[in-house]
């Protein structure tokens, strides 16, 4: 029998990418995570910290990342690591805000929640 991880579940795709982001920030212990359209349109973050989410967004989508690389910059005096990705043939960015930067291996653990939830 598979034991289930996730604790909160939805069937509404907004409300279950921050679940997502949520869960994935408190186990890389990063301040906040979210997720951005490749034009800096904030989709979803993890949670209070939304007003920061949408500058990181911003930001972010001003490096002009491509679907192979990954980013970092400082923003609110806190380290910033994100990665591009495509999806069904939009471009979204995926980022972690903390004093403690998130590991691509974490990112790439929230990414592959981020896509199921968006397929």
């Amino acid at each position: 029998m598979i034991e289930e991880r996730r604790v909160r579940r939805s069937e509404r795709r907004g409300e279950a990418l921050c679940f997502q982001l949520e869960a994935s920030a408190k186990r890389a212990g990063a301040d906040f995570m979210l997720l951005a359209s490749s034009d800096g349109l904030l989709v979803a973050c993890s949670d209070e910290h939304r007003e920061a989410s949408e500058e990181v967004a911003a930001r972010l989508a001003a490096l002009d990342l491509d679907p192979s690389s990954s980013g970092e910059l400082w923003s609110f005096g806190r380290e910033v690591v994100a990665c591009a990705f495509e999806h069904d043939g939009e471009s979204f960015i995926l980022g972690a805000s903390g004093s403690r930067p998130s590991s691509q291996s974490e990112l790439s653990e929230t990414l592959r929640g981020v896509v199921r939830i968006l397929s």
